[in-house]
Parts: structure tokens; C-alpha cells; sequence
């Protein structure tokens, strides 16, 4: 071990009497002694005391450091959250399906007697019947809408997935004149979702497996010119399952839509962590833009977050010092409406 220690980023709680350091980057937990603390801390007198050997253990020597302008807070909540790949396993995707239905039977118990039935306030005020015509094409595609989870394979028409990323992520002007009256400027741009302070901090990628006219590739969608411009050629063994948390049914979707958020867009303007919270609902509110247009179109939609971080973040060839992300995944594929997982088999009815 050397002289010098420069440990990596960890936070410490007492628990029981105890202290418990967290690794958030390699997502470890452990106790840690009082002498251990110290020689993190600095403690030149602790450099030969067994408390070293501790820390190296722990792993706690070695640096990790990656740009952050944002408290340790944020931090800690971005990796900490992460979903990272864990031993290999030889379940097949149909024993995979089972265990998490079972997993879902197993705690039904624990749910909150009014988890869809949440009272607040008083007087309720009956909202009636819909009235507005010119709501028909929505009021159909959100009624319409549904998380499939089987997917035939087919090939998308191009022209249809172009339509739902353009429609989702196009960037379209303020309206000069009114921010001209009030005598301000504004040097943000739009879209149909709403952003906070209009930063637009979300990005959009299309991984394009079975798309018409389009060859098998990464591609970024550039807001500001209404064009796709590829990243990088798919693999021969490419998987979508691979990527999305190993979820079999996953490598039948045609394309999947990553929303990916650069934190430096809204770290620039809102120093504190909250803002972190913006960048989830940036993506939440595109992903239901994506999923609205996708249904319109007759398109099925799988949104997920469970994707292993590191594996998309590299195969979307984004960079750590650029502070961007993926926070977001929307399937695209086609089929009948169905939310039971393939791999569970034929037991389920399409609906």
C-alpha cells in the first residue's frame, strides 16, 4: 500500500452504534472503524496501522472522481441508483418472467390498503362526461395507449419513427414578439413537452434494429436541425435484453427511443441538487409525448427504466466528462396490444 491514500467517494452513517461506509460507486456497504475514518481523514500518525489495510480492503484507496457541479446529494442518488450487472445467471428469460410474478404475488400483502385510493381535501367536484370534439384524436390514442410487452419483430416504417422523435424532441421557437413586448430575451428553445426553464436538457437516441430504409445503427437525433446522425453500427449479436436489464421479451421491440439527460444543461443555471428532480420529469414528460404520437400511430410502447447504465452509456459512446446520462427507455415494435411478458408464455389472452 502506498504512503499516500487518496480515497474514493463514500459517505459514512451511524447505524446501531456502528459506522457503515457506503461505496456508492461500486454500490458496497460495510463497517468501518473509528481508526479506518482516520486515516481517510488523514491521519499521517494511522499510515502503518492495521486500519490501512482495512481501507484497502475496502477498496476505499483508490480515486474516482467525475465531473459534478451539484452537492454530493445529487450525487450519491445518480450512482448510487445505478443498475449494474450482477454474476451471471442460468435462468432462462421464462424463469426470469416467473420469479418476478411470483416476487409480485409474494408482496402484494405489504401494499397500502388505499395505494389507489388516495383521499385528500374535501367536496369532491364531479368532472363529468367529455365534451370537446376536438379532442378525438388524443382522447383515442390515450385510451389506446398501453405498456406492451410482446412484440412481433416486424419492421417499422421509417417515416413512423420519424414522426414520433420529431414530434417529441424537434425544438420550436418562442414566440419573439411576446417576450419583445416585455422587454426580455430568451435564448431557450421549445418543445411540446414542458422543460424545466425551458433547457431542454434531455437528448434523444435511436437504437434502430428493424426500422425501413434505415441501416441497423445508433443514431442522435439533433433538435436543433430536425435530422438523425449515426453514432455507430450495431453488432452482428446485438441484444436489446442486454442492455434493458435482461428482460427477454425485450429483443423482439424494432427500436428503442434512450432519453438521456446532459446535467451540465441544467447545472449551469440551478446550482442546487433539486434540480435533479427536473431532469426526471424532463424525461417523463417526453416519454409520454413519445408514447402518445407512437399510439397514434398505431406503434406499441414498452417505457422502462430498468437498463444497465454503463453498458448504454457506452454503446450510446457518451462521454463522463460531458455530464450526460441516460435516464429514459421507450420500445417501439409492433403487435397487438399485450402487457404479459413473452416469456411467460401462452397463457395470456391479447386484449
Amino acid at each position: 500500500m502506498s504512503d499516500e491514500i487518496e480515497p474514493r467517494d463514500f459517505f459514512v452513517v451511524v447505524r446501531d452504534g456502528k459506522l457503515l461506509a457506503y461505496d456508492y460507486i461500486a454500490q458496497r456497504q460495510f463497517h468501518i472503524s473509528l481508526d479506518a475514518l482516520a486515516v481517510l481523514l488523514g491521519g499521517s500518525e494511522l499510515r502503518q496501522h492495521q486500519a490501512a489495510a482495512q481501507v484497502k480492503r475496502a477498496g476505499l484507496n483508490h480515486a474516482f472522481r467525475v465531473p459534478w457541479d451539484w452537492d454530493a446529494l445529487s450525487q450519491i442518488f445518480h450512482f448510487g441508483t445505478y443498475l449494474r450487472r450482477s454474476t451471471e445467471s442460468d435462468a432462462t428469460y421464462g424463469e426470469s418472467a416467473r420469479r418476478y410474478v411470483e416476487n409480485c404475488e409474494g408482496i402484494m400483502d405489504a401494499m397500502p390498503s388505499d395505494a389507489f385510493a388516495t383521499v385528500r381535501g374535501a367536496e369532491p367536484i364531479d368532472l363529468g362526461e367529455d365534451t370537446v370534439d376536438d379532442l378525438g384524436t388524443l382522447k383515442d390514442a390515450l385510451e389506446q395507449r398501453v405498456t406492451s410487452r410482446r412484440f412481433t419483430r416486424q419492421r417499422l416504417q421509417f417515416r413512423a419513427v420519424a414522426t414520433v422523435i420529431r414530434n417529441a424532441f424537434r425544438y420550436r421557437e418562442h414566440d419573439g414578439n411576446a417576450y419583445k413586448k416585455m422587454g426580455m430575451f430568451t435564448p431557450t428553445m421549445r418543445r411540446t413537452a414542458p422543460s424545466g426553464g425551458s433547457l431542454q436538457s434531455c437528448e434523444c437516441y435511436l437504437i434502430a434494429d428493424r426500422v425501413s430504409d434505415l441501416e441497423a445503427g445508433i443514431f442522435h437525433y439533433q433538435s436543433h436541425n430536425d435530422s438523425l446522425a449515426r453514432v455507430a453500427k450495431l453488432s452482428g449479436n446485438f441484444s436489446f435484453a442486454r442492455l434493458f436489464g435482461d428482460q427477454g421479451f425485450s429483443d423482439d421491440v424494432s427500436a428503442a427511443i434512450i432519453i438521456t439527460c446532459r446535467f451540465d444543461k441544467l447545472m449551469w443555471k440551478y446550482k442546487n441538487s433539486r434540480s435533479y428532480r427536473v431532469a426526471l420529469l424532463d424525461a417523463g414528460h417526453l416519454s409520454q409525448v413519445v408514447q402518445m404520437v407512437a399510439t397514434s400511430l398505431d406503434l406499441r410502447t414498452w417505457p422502462t427504466a430498468a437498463f444497465y447504465d454503463e453498458d448504454v452509456s457506452t454503446l450510446l459512446r457518451l462521454q463522463a466528462n460531458n455530464i450526460e446520462y441516460p435516464l429514459m427507455v421507450i420500445g417501439l415494435g409492433s403487435g397487438d396490444p399485450n402487457p404479459f411478458d413473452r416469456d411467460l408464455g401462452d397463457g395470456f389472452p391479447s386484449i
